[in-house]
């Protein structure tokens, strides 16, 4: 008879350790191909091969938690990406939306200003106080005149430290002595020569471009 229990209770561990082997290492695999995945995802979206300077594994168990996902679902996995990308800090920096920084001089003009025709490079009458451009994504900003690297549309935020501003502008404009390496880096529009000559001149302005073009 205790031969029999013998049996019985090997009998037992056998079917319960059995199946417990196998779903531990089906759990293990199944994280392992989720960092794989995510990782794969974060190299691709932030253009990096080594994420760990991302605190990879705190974010993976964040964002892609098997008992929390469908791991087989493309969808899920999409919900993954959209969380994870925006919050990602490289060395200290947040992904971000800038796509070139410059630093340099902000000077102001007119329609009104010698050799001005009333308007734009762009061909936006500007005269009558209409300064403004009305953009589909940013809405009403200022408009600028900029580097002729920049293609008509190509949006701009400024930051005059010295009047402590932040300007959104377009580049609808150019000028001879406007660009990169010339007398000026961004020339802002004003309504006439006047008040532009009220706003002044404003040395090592941060100048982040957005977009580039329409």
């Amino acid at each position: 008879m205790k031969i029999r229990y013998v049996f019985y209770l090997i009998y037992l561990l056998i079917i319960v350790l059995i199946p417990c082997t196998f779903f531990s290492f089906a759990y293990k695999t199944s994280t392992i191909n989720i960092e794989s995945t995510v990782t794969s995802i974060v190299s691709k979206k932030i253009g990096v091969n080594d994420v760990s300077v991302i605190n990879k594994r705190e974010t993976i168990k964040t964002y892609a938690d098997p008992s929390a996902l469908n791991i087989n679902k493309d969808n899920n996995l999409k919900n993954i990406e959209n969380s994870l990308i925006p919050s990602i800090n490289i060395a200290g920096a947040k992904y971000s939306d800038v796509l070139e920084t410059q630093v340099g001089k902000l000077t102001a003009y007119g329609p009104d200003c010698a050799g001005c025709g009333g308007k734009v490079g762009w061909g936006q009458d500007v005269r009558n106080g209409n300064i403004y451009y009305n953009d589909a994504t940013y809405g009403t900003i200022r408009i600028v005149a900029g580097d002729k690297k920049y293609p008509y549309g190509t949006i701009v935020r400024i930051k005059n430290h010295r009047k402590e501003e932040i300007i959104t502008a377009i580049i609808l404009d150019r000028g001879g002595a406007v660009g990169i390496g010339k007398a000026t880096m961004f020339d802002l529009l004003f309504t006439s020569n006047a008040e532009a000559s009220n706003y002044g001149t404003s040395n090592n302005c941060t100048f982040e471009i957005l977009r580039y073009g329409f």
